[in-house]
């Protein structure tokens, strides 16, 4: 399978963490918040953890229009000095369709994706928004509902990627572990608000 990757290490080592198939689970909320273990992060390759890529806690809203997405993070570091930045929230709607709104910062830019499926199929989808938020130490997502089939409910998770020349990863739902073959872990129903 082909995905379109951000040209960093980091991102295909990321990209490639965001695929695992869940089972259904439980109805919650509209909004829901995950705390994942400080200090989790795991390197991919030599050298030590990166703060960058290491989860604290992820929340997610369903609400109106919209989903929104924030993944805060031990410690953002700003562009110049952080190297590449990734992150991925994988969605998955009632009728099992797999969506993946990506954000990869790299010295060169910002680039932000919304893919459907497990393939390389971009969805147009204006009005989907990747923010780096270096002072409050957190990745933001919006995503529109237009842009994955306006659904009830959706189960989501995420994974953040960093480095240079060394990858770290953290699946803000793994307590110390990631999945290398697969995708982030998902969590339980996050229902729309009306």
């Amino acid at each position: 399978m082909s995905l379109h990757r951000p040209s960093t290490a980091v991102a295909a080592s990321a990209v490639a963490l965001v695929a695992t198939l869940g089972l259904a689970a439980p109805a919650s909320a509209d909004v829901e918040v995950h705390r994942d273990p400080r200090g989790d992060v795991r390197q991919l390759d030599a050298g030590g953890p990166r703060s960058s890529a290491d989860v604290v806690r992820l929340r997610g809203e369903h609400a109106g229009s919209r989903l929104s997405f924030a993944l805060d993070l031990a410690d953002l570091a700003g562009p110049a000095d952080s190297g590449s930045v990734y992150a991925g929230v994988r969605m998955r709607t009632p009728n099992g369709t797999e969506f993946t709104a990506t954000a990869n910062r790299t010295d060169g830019g910002k680039e932000v994706v919304l893919y459907r499926g497990l393939g390389d199929e971009v969805v147009d989808c204006p009005g989907l928004e990747g923010r780096f938020l270096s002072d409050a130490d957190r990745i933001a997502f919006v995503v529109p509902r237009s842009c994955v089939q306006r659904p009830r409910w959706v189960r989501f998770g995420a994974v953040v990627g960093a480095g240079d020349s060394t990858s770290y990863a953290d699946d803000a739902r793994r307590d110390g572990r990631v999945d290398r073959g697969g995708l982030a872990k998902l969590g339980t129903r996050l229902l729309r608000r009306d």
